[in-house]
């Protein structure tokens, strides 16, 4: 077994302390990779019909709440329905759509 110094301890631990900190800075739902342009969301809004954007959403929010437990990251995945279900009840608000 290899003997880890007190700095190089020290060194590990900062770095691990600063990987911490910007994981929890950073916006997880919504990265920077996301807001070069135009967002992947608003394209396939203008794309789609005011019915298909809704099915897109809901699909996703099912998407997010069946495969939570999965992947190890429990907690992200709910958030991210529930952004999608924010983006449904508003858009559904503002365009007034009728089933």
């Amino acid at each position: 077994m290899r003997d880890v110094s007190e700095e190089s301890f020290n060194d590990m631990k900062l770095r691990h302390l600063n990987a911490l900190d910007k994981a929890l800075k950073e916006d997880r739902i919504n990265p920077e990779h996301y807001k070069k342009g135009i967002e992947t969301i608003d394209y396939i809004k203008a794309k789609l019909t005011k019915q298909e954007y809704m099915g897109f959403l809901k699909g996703n929010i099912i998407k997010y709440i069946s495969r939570a437990k999965y992947k190890g990251a429990e907690w992200d995945d709910y958030r991210k329905a529930l952004w999608y279900a924010n983006a449904l009840i508003e858009y559904g608000d503002e365009k007034e759509v009728k089933e």
